[in-house]
């Protein structure tokens, strides 16, 4: 019933994506995957990036676009409007398994991992990230994966050996998310706790090492470069302080009233806020 529902969803988001109009970043973001693209094929160096605000989004979405446009004949956007649709397609999958991983009765399983995906898709916003050309389906898969494959880990007998093999997926998984999007780095916070725990678990700190050393090597292989380009450009391996310079400063202080705002924003944009924030969905909706 999972996979059948799964399989079903798919052609409907990607078939959904089609009907998109071309948003007023999609060509810079495109120009920016080029770049990447050619950088990682030896075209061109670091010092071809502008300083634009490009490095203020993740790059892996971009460069896998312009690689498959090498791939597959046609529209750029439709292209790039299907691989959003993709990836959103195995967040939905990622969160069912994620949410059937927490019980052990196969039918509580597939009830709640049918449940999980089910409201996922249906969640309007999604729907419109996941047709959209972002770099949010991609994180969102990514991160998805690597909490289950924390959970994969945790529910593991103490008895079985964790492999390298095993540190090396969660190496990758994190990596994909630190470069997909800043945010990502969040998770490694969590792998923070997920590590020692696994490792005290099996009375073995030499798992935390071997650990360290995997994750460690992972980040500076797949995700090292662009962190290290922030900091020689800006001086700050996360170019924050350059997102402060282009969106600016609060110019009074935090109040309550003004934070429960804002909170009321996170909602309306959580079930669906679309166009430059101006296209609303029916009020009923977001009470």
């Amino acid at each position: 019933a999972f996979w059948g529902l799964a399989a079903v969803l798919l052609p409907v988001m990607v078939l959904a994506s089609f009907h998109f109009g071309v948003t007023w970043d999609e060509k810079s973001r495109h120009y920016y995957g080029e770049l990447i693209w050619d950088f990682y094929t030896g075209v061109r160096g670091m010092e071809a990036f502008p300083e634009t605000g490009g490095h203020l989004y993740g790059g892996l979405f971009d460069l896998l676009a312009v690689a498959a446009e090498h791939v597959f004949p046609g529209n750029r956007y439709e292209i790039r409007h299907v691989i959003g649709a993709i990836f959103g397609w195995f967040g939905i999958v990622y969160a069912g398994r994620l949410a059937g991983r927490f019980f052990g009765a196969w039918s509580a399983v597939i009830t709640l991992a049918l449940l999980v995906m089910v409201t996922v898709a249906a969640i309007p916003q999604f729907a419109f990230i996941g047709a959209s050309v972002s770099n949010d389906p991609l994180v969102i898969l990514v991160a998805t994966a690597t909490l289950y494959w924390m959970l994969v880990l945790l529910r593991r007998e103490i008895t079985a050996p964790i492999s390298l093999g095993d540190w090396s997926i969660l190496g990758l998984l994190l990596s994909l998310v630190a470069i997909s999007k800043l945010q990502g780095l969040s998770l490694y916070v969590l792998a923070a706790v997920v590590v020692p725990l696994l490792c005290w678990q099996r009375r073995d700190w030499r798992l935390f090492i071997r650990a360290g050393l995997i994750l460690g090597l992972s980040f500076v292989v797949v995700a090292g470069w662009w962190y290290w380009r922030n900091y020689q450009l800006y001086q700050d391996i996360f170019a924050i302080g350059q997102l402060l310079e282009i969106e600016g400063l609060r110019t009074e202080s935090q109040t309550w009233a003004a934070f429960w705002g804002e909170l009321r924003g996170l909602r309306y944009s959580f079930w669906g806020l679309f166009g430059w924030f101006s296209i609303l969905l029916p009020v009923w909706i977001y009470r």
